[in-house]
């Protein structure tokens, strides 16, 4: 958890670096409990810090917010519809991970483990 601190503020030094393309950084800060990073890096106080209270769907809805303010995107299908694409998803890569390895404990295993680029191949390969 204490490397979270470093990484945003390489982060957010990059930001105000005056390097000119990094200058439009955003972040997404997401936490579980609700002032929780007072404890380890209160020099973010005042930045819009998302609260998901350790529910997935909730995620979903922090996501959506920080899309349309943030980044201003609009027209989003709805965060419950991101949830359910998302178990979809899940549910369609374990089936296949079963049929591969012929075995529920190995599929689990294998997206239980699954790095970042790994999933984002996974995903892919479905769009």
């Amino acid at each position: 958890m204490m490397n979270i601190p470093f990484e945003l503020g390489i982060d957010y030094e990059l930001r105000i670096s005056g390097i000119p393309k990094l200058r439009k950084k955003q972040f997404l800060i997401l936490e579980a409990i609700k002032y929780d990073y007072m404890k380890s890096i209160s020099d973010i106080n005042g930045f819009d810090i998302k609260v998901h209270s350790k529910e997935t769907e909730k995620i979903f809805e922090c996501l959506y917010t920080w899309l349309s303010e943030t980044l201003k995107i609009n027209k989003q299908d709805p965060p419950l519809k991101m949830f359910y694409d998302f178990i979809d998803f899940n549910t369609s890569l374990f089936d296949e991970k079963v049929a591969k390895f012929h075995s529920d404990d190995l599929a689990k295993n294998y997206i239980e483990k699954i790095s970042i680029p790994e999933y984002i191949d996974e995903i892919r390969e479905r769009i």
